[in-house]
């Protein structure tokens, strides 16, 4: 059996936080709140999930430096592998860019911002 054919999706996306990760021993860690089982009534209670190297996607690796930073925001299903543990697959991580990253001018910056209801003059951080 190939470890795919033996998981089992078992949520909807979830959303968490790394807590750690460890590029030598291929895993790291997400924190995280309850799931769902997919046609079970009761939530399951976790605080971590395990993540394997393998599953990051070759280009968050290649902006990071071949690492996962501690905090980063994390979107994953959980899935039940054959021995019954709880593991974290299909991982995306959003990309957060400022206004300025993504080449939009100051003006169009300030216009979001305010309309955002985030005055660049007291919140420079808005823009």
């Amino acid at each position: 059996w190939r470890e795919e054919q033996a998981s089992q999706v078992l949520s909807r996306s979830q959303v968490g936080t790394v807590d750690m990760f460890d590029g030598r021993a291929g895993y790291g860690l997400i924190l995280y709140g309850n799931f769902k089982i997919k046609g079970e009534r009761k939530k399951e209670n976790r605080g971590d999930i395990k993540f394997f190297a393998r599953d990051i996607p070759d280009d968050f690796l290649m902006r990071h430096g071949g690492t996962v930073p501690a905090g980063t925001q994390i979107e994953f299903r959980v899935e039940r592998r054959r021995g019954g543990e709880f593991v974290a697959r299909q991982l995306k991580f959003p990309v957060a860019m400022s206004f300025k990253d993504l080449g939009l001018t100051d003006e169009v910056c300030r216009g979001a911002a305010t309309a955002l209801g985030q005055d660049p003059r007291k919140n420079p951080e808005a823009v």
